[in-house]
């Protein structure tokens, strides 16, 4: 297990295309809060086999959820262009290179 130091505590950013609500997703969560500050990107609806689609009709709107622990939770009204790294990917979702 991760030891947290009171200063820096790693943000772990965790994100699918099967949607917000997906129980693959909910695991992964309770699984790596022990590790450190949990942020999760993830469609408002499953969106899955578009892994490496792009949204560019209307922008794309965040939506911040409620829980009752430390994780941020945002919903995406489309797609963010999960498996590639690329610089154009995370200009377009707004991601830091180092998320």
């Amino acid at each position: 297990m991760f030891k947290r130091s009171k200063d820096r505590v790693p943000v772990i950013l965790l994100t699918n295309d099967d949607g917000i609500q997906a129980k693959g997703l909910q695991a992964l969560i309770e699984l790596a809060k022990p590790f450190g500050r949990i942020v999760v990107v993830a469609p408002d609806e499953g969106n899955s086999g578009m892994s490496h689609a792009i949204t560019i009709k209307y922008p794309l709107r965040l939506r911040k959820h409620q829980r009752n622990d430390d994780v941020e939770m945002y919903s995406v009204n489309g797609c963010l262009l999960y498996t590639s790294p690329s610089p154009r990917d995370r200009t377009r979702s707004r991601m830091p290179s180092s998320a």
